[in-house]
């Protein structure tokens, strides 16, 4: 039911709201509208495929380490790019990480018009065609200058799209994720790049006043670096700061970036294997069983799955483990 409305005051202060639960811990609560802003080739959309096509979709925590409560269902709305390279990154995504293909819909669509209610593209018919398959806890859009036709700085058609986008969020009960760019690079008298934080969003300010938290993506090319910060939240809740490394290009994800990693518990999870060589076990039955916590476990089996060390029985849940049988 819409909470949009007029109530008085001894009606709004005692109103019952539901609480909104976190679907990523210290990132993204039921209802969020997060702006996801990076530069280009930076790995946004990858990022965005580990986070809600596996991750959410599974309950396997987000990098290994922001955790999921529950398995939400997702609508990936894709607007750029090639359908052939998107379906090849979530493939090589799903070698190392669970995922659950019955739990999301990927649309990709040449363009979507939400500066405007009706039309094959518009308001109204993109949120029955999310509703026809009933998926929709998490939606996100990728990217925000291809959700619309017009200008990107004119605050007339960016409030219209705002607007539009809470619509969107109160008549499906979702969290929206929109994946946005930044504008060009700025530089100093000296020819020094200009820092200038979420302040980079390309566009109108109306879109940083709309989201309900901002993640800056940043990608230094010379370096190598990766890292997302998020400055901009309302509720301070939300994690100001990670460091990324990015696994590729076989198997793909990207992982938390330690300057002191911890050791890895492979050969712990390999031991406990060769115990269990007939039935395998399940992600909790190991960590449970090694007194791990469950992001050491999914960092620590990376590696084994991906050199065929390890492989998944099957894909049905619980997910269960088991050693690759060498030949004689």
């Amino acid at each position: 039911m819409s909470n949009f409305g007029t109530y008085l005051g001894s009606e709004f202060l005692t109103k019952e709201l539901p609480r909104r639960e976190w679907m990523i811990e210290n990132l993204l609560k039921e209802r969020d509208c997060l702006l996801w802003v990076g530069q280009e080739k930076s790995g946004k959309t990858v990022l965005n495929f580990q986070a809600a096509l596996c991750c959410l979709t599974t309950g396997h925590p987000f990098l290994d380490h922001f955790n999921i409560p529950k398995p939400r269902k997702v609508t990936y709305i894709l607007l750029e790019g090639d359908l052939e390279e998107s379906m090849d990154r979530v493939k090589r995504l799903a070698k190392s990480i669970d995922i659950d293909p019955t739990r999301f819909v990927f649309m990709f669509l040449p363009r979507l018009m939400l500066h405007q209610r009706n039309g094959e593209f518009g308001l109204q018919n993109i949120i029955a065609k999310i509703q026809k398959f009933d998926c929709h806890d998490v939606v996100v859009i990728d990217p925000l200058y291809r959700a619309f036709s017009g200008s990107l700085v004119r605050d007339e058609v960016t409030r219209e799209v705002c607007a539009n986008l809470d619509e969107m969020k109160d008549a499906l009960n979702c969290a929206l994720i929109v994946i946005h760019h930044t504008h060009k690079k700025k530089f100093d008298i000296k020819g020094n790049v200009v820092r200038e934080g979420d302040d980079a969003t390309f566009g109108s300010v109306w879109f940083k006043a709309w989201a309900s938290q901002i993640v800056l993506q940043t990608y230094d090319q010379q370096t190598g670096l990766r890292a997302f910060y998020c400055t901009t939240q309302r509720s301070g809740e939300i994690i100001k700061e990670c460091n990324l490394r990015l696994v590729q290009p076989d198997p793909l994800y990207f992982e938390i970036d330690k300057t002191e990693r911890g050791v890895g518990k492979e050969l712990l999870i390999i031991d406990l294997l060769q115990q269990n060589t007939n039935t395998g076990l399940s992600g909790e039955e190991i960590w449970t069983k090694l007194g791990i916590s469950k992001g050491t476990f999914y960092t620590s089996i990376k590696q084994p799955l991906s050199q065929g060390i390890i492989k998944k029985l099957s894909e049905e849940r619980p997910v269960k483990y088991c050693l690759v049988k060498k030949e004689a």
